[in-house]
């Protein structure tokens, strides 16, 4: 384990998935949690590991995952997560047993917090009697846009035909058929048994959301009846591959056409908005302070 000063605080083991859009979020995740007072483990895997140097303030713990030289492409994405959910399990759960059983009383992990691709820490907090709770590192409207998949694909819409790319998802509006990026991601029945499993909850006693209220309401109000577990949504860093073609086609759009003026206005008044949301008072500090509260309260299902 790589550690970086250790202090006397409730520990939180965070568990970043090592894909491109995953990583920084979590990461975003666990440096809030340490300004409300908690020790944070950044347990990972070797594949894309993060860099310790960039937050001194964690502790960093590597897990075999023996996936030597992978990549991360749409035709093998399927293939690593299955595989790094196979590997990984069983190290981390000795790696946390053996810390466990170091630490003192005080001194003890509280909970375990994993991004949705990561399902096999949920196994690993069963095993070893901790909460946990998973991070969805997308927003809610996308949740939402991949439970009704199996429905789409049910009735004919996949493969996504160029023809009917703009046409809109029936119980999806606004989103039409080309928001749905599963051609990025392999083939459609590879995406519906991967996320039959990733969109499970299991054990998780908690939702942290990606986003903030004001932004997806709808959609929160949507999944929450779906996941019938605590929410909460706190607003992190996001990121992802830009593509520089389309970001030059819309920067024009915005600059030039009627529509643009309509984003800018609708963009700055949400810009506004989310400004309120991260400061004192608004949702996602309040959102943050019940998630931490509720981690310290020792309420959380086991």
């Amino acid at each position: 384990m790589e550690s970086q000063g250790i202090q006397r605080r409730p520990h939180v083991v965070l568990v970043p998935a090592p894909l491109q859009g995953h990583l920084s979020p979590m990461l975003e995740l666990g440096t809030l949690l340490h300004s409300k007072g908690f020790s944070i483990i950044i347990a990972h895997t070797i594949f894309n590991s993060p860099d310790p140097c960039n937050h001194p303030e964690f502790t960093f713990l590597p897990i075999p995952d023996n996936l030597g030289d992978q990549n991360a492409s749409p035709a093998t994405l399927m293939t690593l997560i299955t595989t790094m959910n196979d590997n990984c399990e069983a190290p981390m759960t000795e790696i946390l047993a053996q810390i466990m059983n170091k630490n003192e009383k005080h001194d003890q992990i509280c909970c375990i917090i994993y991004d949705m691709i990561m399902y096999f820490s949920g196994a690993v907090a069963d095993k070893l009697q901790l909460p946990c709770m998973i991070l969805r590192t997308s927003g809610a409207s996308a949740a939402a846009a991949y439970e009704h998949l199996p429905r789409l694909y049910a009735e004919g819409y996949f493969p996504l035909q160029d023809s009917k790319l703009q046409d809109v998802v029936p119980g999806l509006r606004p989103l039409r058929l080309k928001d749905l990026a599963t051609s990025d991601m392999g083939n459609i029945e590879d995406i519906l048994e991967i996320s039959a499993i990733t969109n499970n909850p299991r054990n998780a006693s908690a939702l942290i959301w990606n986003t903030v209220d004001h932004l997806e309401h709808a959609a929160l109000a949507q999944v929450q009846q779906i996941y019938p577990l605590s929410f909460f949504a706190i607003g992190l860093h996001m990121d992802g591959q830009l593509d520089r073609v389309k970001i030059a086609t819309t920067i024009k759009r915005l600059i030039r056409d009627k529509e643009g003026k309509e984003i800018r206005q609708n963009a700055n008044a949400m810009k506004e908005k989310t400004k309120l949301s991260v400061s004192k008072g608004g949702s996602s500090y309040s959102s943050l302070n019940e998630l931490a509260e509720l981690i310290l309260s020792n309420r959380l299902p086991k």
